[in-house]
């Protein structure tokens, strides 16, 4: 059993932040719940119990608000429910610490009710108990609705409540972790997970919903306890909208197997459909949700940003009213209205907008927003209405000099802007937008030195307007027809003319400045024309050569290595990188510069390597050390290695720890092994123990450097191994590694040519004919199973899960485009044959393994057993197979695989994929199917 304090934490943790199962029907309950509140029928203690609640979610301290709870009710009620034995001792402690966390979290999480709506209330005949549901908007105006269980004796208090995000209620999820913490058979993982949940809560509490989706990857591959499966899947799939919105669709696939009713499933879909672009899916999902739980700010948003997107506008202000009706504190929605109504209607949003709470601080936010989206029509009625704020847009010039350049007066808007940029401190960041809207204005007036004359600092607006003349030159030689908000004002002669003028002004006045040169140099790089840049980049070297020998300060100029890198590139395109290398006297430094700036195999790369060979007597770090350590010059590689610099200590470590080994000095190689870090700590003493043909030890040292990336192939690049060696070629199998998503095959979804089925029977039959016996079991049995057991559970909605030799399965499918369109999950261009074979499939199966033995040597989670990944892929194979519309190739009913971790596919399938794959089951094996194809 583990500590006590764990197992109580954890529980004070989950109750505080996500309530356990509720034994209403929850949509039912909401509806009934809106009849009776059209009824009226709200019991006025009630409504000054919650006012009073509101008023103490507003105080610094929490004391108050946990004075509202019943806890000593609440925790006899989860000790009722957990149904174990749990120590007198412990029951006793429950509530006395159960106050001071939830007092502690409370004040971490810091959730003040800024707005609430008490939706319905029923009190039982003897008055003693009640029920309510209540609407709250916390400071960020996010909404959530909650039942709560009431009990009174002197006074109302809290005896249990059910937040309806998650769907779930803190005497049940109490219950559950009280049950997995103390009963006699607790989960194998129970300590380790219940910390990474705890560690995430946290982290959702501080609004670092980033960190807390990584710590929640901390769990991959580890038996989660039945009772928090739901509360993990539903926490993944929240927090992982802000990053991953496919992962995010995955993880509410499984919450919504093991609660097929949890209220959140609808409003996590419709937010994930919209970061991929599946804009009807939104709206469906959206209503969806609507239809449960009633009208919905966010929904509504998301659906009119949806609605926007496809082109129909009046849906989209629709939803985007329906929304502020709901909640008329949200910015988002009045800045989403302000984009989307058409000019003639502008107007209508301020309204909105001046009803925020703290409106004038939100002015310039608003304005940069339309300014990125260049509503200028809509800027344009937000200044009227900032100009009866007093103070309310600091930097109103700066958004007027917008609305003024689009009229095309430009002298008043180069006015407003050096009027408003007088009046900035000179370190006001808000000065380097006023000086590049300077150079916009002056450009598109036809003056641009106008800018070079009002801007001090020459060199930037040099290169300021250099960048802006190139880029409007080239729309206008390119063209634009299709978006006139970015064709040029001007012909490209004019541009050309102008960039000429600015030129000759510049270099005329700072002749001997390398920066400008270099600037140019550059320019004339990127537009292909070597000559010009080889002969500004050369100016640009020689001053800064003639620079650096008159100042006193010697560092590493990286200035240096930066020209001599970009003129080894520039010589290489016109072949004359011989000529280049034979007139700079610093051969060594040229040398190791051109080694990386140019193509290693390339003739005029040779022909500088005959000149100029590694020489053994070199103390260089990347060529004589390596040289010295391959002739065997062990002493003087360790000689080399202490004149070498030390910020170049990583490339000669271990040089120098196998030449002290080869030297017999194994002491002092250990420890100069030691000193490197934990990742290469353990490789430094593999070398040593090989280099002195100690098995056991070796193969110790292996096995920890082996976690961090290091196999025998590398090892061989430095050492020779003994020659009775014979167990190399098979040390490295069955060793584990840290898992690693992007390149292991934890989850395959294969595109179909035909719907196909995934429930019990199929699953049975495809586990049949690869020699798997399962049982069947229910939903509501799994808590009851273990991992030595092999058994297969169908859930409501269609997923199965499999359990087999301590791994846990999870198969699902669909028909129609998987994720709308797939093609959205890939980075890389398809080809016109790709796409065909992909948008050809009509249904999906995926089948992936969220559970398997973790190596106990480390922490972190290990990477998938291969004889878990051979099911997995059998499965895969039977699964295909198994549909009897398909023809007789080996891969049958799938069309393309896409693994979604690393946003990978093969399409189409080769009739030896599962073959090659089951022979090399990872990402690499599909990348090579993908080239190949």
């Amino acid at each position: 059993m583990i500590a006590a304090s764990v197992a109580l934490t954890a529980v004070v943790v989950f109750v505080t932040f996500i309530p356990g199962h509720r034994v209403i029907a929850q949509d039912a309950a909401v509806q009934d719940a809106a009849s009776k509140r059209d009824e009226g029928e709200l019991d006025q203690e009630l409504v000054k119990f919650f006012e009073h609640f509101r008023d103490t979610t507003h105080e610094e301290s929490a004391a108050e608000l946990v004075n509202q709870l019943n806890v000593e009710r609440i925790c006899e009620g989860a000790v009722e429910k957990a149904d174990v034995e749990i120590p007198l001792l412990v029951r006793k402690n429950l509530p006395l610490m159960a106050k001071t966390q939830f007092q502690h979290w409370f004040e971490l999480a810091d959730d003040r009710w800024m707005r609430y709506e008490l939706v319905y209330t029923k009190v039982s005949p003897d008055g003693t108990k009640a029920e309510a549901l209540v609407r709250t908007w916390d400071q960020d105006y996010v909404s959530t609705r909650t039942f709560f269980d009431l009990e009174k004796g002197e006074r109302w208090q809290i005896t249990d409540w059910t937040d309806l995000t998650i769907g779930m209620s803190s005497q049940w999820m109490m219950a559950a972790i009280l049950r997995d913490g103390f009963s006699t058979d607790q989960p194998k993982d129970f300590q380790h997970v219940t910390s990474i949940m705890v560690q995430s809560i946290t982290a959702v509490a501080q609004q670092d919903f980033y960190q807390a989706a990584s710590t929640l990857k901390e769990l991959v591959g580890y038996d989660v306890p039945e009772s928090m499966r739901s509360l993990r899947w539903c926490f993944t799939a929240a927090c992982e909208l802000q990053s991953d919105a496919n992962y995010a669709l995955e993880a509410v696939d499984k919450l919504e197997a093991y609660e097929p009713d949890a209220p959140i499933i609808e409003l996590i879909r419709c937010n994930a459909y919209l970061a991929l672009e599946q804009y009807d899916r939104v709206i469906d999902e959206g209503h969806r949700y609507m239809q449960r739980f009633g009208p919905d700010a966010d929904a509504y948003h998301s659906i009119g940003l949806a609605y926007h997107e496809l082109g129909k506008t009046d849906k989209a202000i629709e939803c985007f009213l329906a929304g502020l009706d709901d909640t008329p504190e949200s910015y988002d929605i009045v800045e989403s209205l302000a984009i989307a109504l058409p000019d003639d209607r502008k107007s209508e949003f301020i309204e909105y907008f001046k009803t925020l709470p703290d409106s004038d601080d939100q002015i310039e936010i608003l304005a940069d927003a339309l300014e990125m989206g260049g509503d200028i029509a809509a800027l344009d009625t937000l200044l009227e209405y900032a100009k009866q704020v007093p103070g309310g847009a600091p930097n109103r010039p700066y958004y007027e000099s917008l609305v003024l350049q689009d009229r095309e007066q430009y002298a008043e808007a180069m006015d407003r802007l050096i009027q408003g940029r007088g009046i900035l401190d000179e370190d006001d960041y808000y000065r380097e937008y006023y000086d590049l809207q300077i150079v916009s204005v002056a450009i598109d007036m036809g003056e641009p030195m106008k800018a070079y004359e009002t801007i001090q600092d020459k060199q930037q607006v040099f290169e300021s307007l250099l960048d802006h003349l190139d880029v409007q030159r080239s729309l206008g030689t390119e063209g634009n027809e299709h978006d006139e908000s970015t064709q040029p004002k001007h012909e490209p002669s004019q541009y050309d003319a102008w960039i000429e003028s600015l030129i000759e002004h510049h270099t005329g006045k700072f002749p001997d400045d390398s920066l400008t040169w270099t600037v140019l140099g550059r320019r004339e790089y990127y537009a292909e024309n070597y000559k010009s840049a080889v002969r500004h980049l050369q100016k640009a070297l020689d001053l800064h050569l003639k620079q650096a020998d008159e100042s006193l300060e010697q560092e590493d100029d990286y200035v240096l290595e930066s020209l001599l890198s970009q003129l080894a590139e520039c010589h290489a395109e016109l072949n004359s990188l011989e000529e280049f290398f034979d007139g700079y006297p610093d051969k060594q430094t040229l040398r190791n510069i051109i080694a990386y700036s140019v193509d290693y195999e390339s003739e005029q790369y040779q022909r500088v390597l005959e000149k100029y060979p590694d020489s053994p007597d070199d103390s260089d770090v990347d060529g004589g050390i390596e040289s010295l350590y391959l002739a065997e010059r062990y002493e003087d590689v360790l000689k080399a290695c202490q004149e070498a610099d030390e910020e170049d200590e990583y490339l000669y470590t271990m040089y120098e720890i196998c030449s002290l080994a080869y030297l017999n000095r194994f002491d002092d190689a250990i420890l100069r092994a030691r000193g490197f870090d934990e990742t290469q700590r353990d490789l430094g003493r593999a070398f040593v123990y090989a280099i002195k043909n100690d098995r056991d030890r070796f193969k110790a040292a292996f096995r920890r450097a082996f976690l961090h990336g290091y196999s025998v192939d590398f090892m061989k690049t430095y050492i020779a191994f003994p020659e009775n060696w014979d167990f190399l070629d098979q040390l490295e199998e069955g060793l584990v590694r840290p898992f690693e998503s992007y390149s292991e095959l934890r989850r395959l979804v294969f595109l179909t040519r035909h719907p196909f089925e995934v429930n019990a029977v199929s699953v049975h039959q495809a586990a049949n004919s690869i020699g798997i016996d399962l049982t069947t079991v229910r939903p509501e049995e799994l808590a009851d199973q273990t991992n030595e057991e092999s058994y297969l559970c169908q859930f409501e909605k269609g997923a199965v899960v499999i359990s087999h030799q301590g791994s846990e399965y999870f198969l699902k499918s669909g028909q129609g485009p998987y994720r709308g369109d797939p093609k959205n999950l890939f980075y890389t261009e398809l080809s016109e044959g790709q796409a065909n074979t992909i948008d050809q499939h009509q249904a999906w199966v995926s089948i992936d393994v969220y559970q398997w033995p973790q190596a106990p040597e480390i922490e972190t989670p290990s990477s998938i057993p291969g004889e878990t990944l051979q099911v997995l892929l059998n499965l895969a194979q039977a699964l295909t197979l198994g549909d009897t519309t398909a023809d007789d190739s080996t891969v049958g009913n799938a069309i393309a695989v896409v693994h979604e971790d690393s946003a990978t596919y093969v399409a189409p399938l080769p009739d030896n994929f599962f073959e090659s794959l089951k022979q090399s089951p990872k990402v690499d094996t599909l990348t090579t199917m993908f080239e190949e194809n």
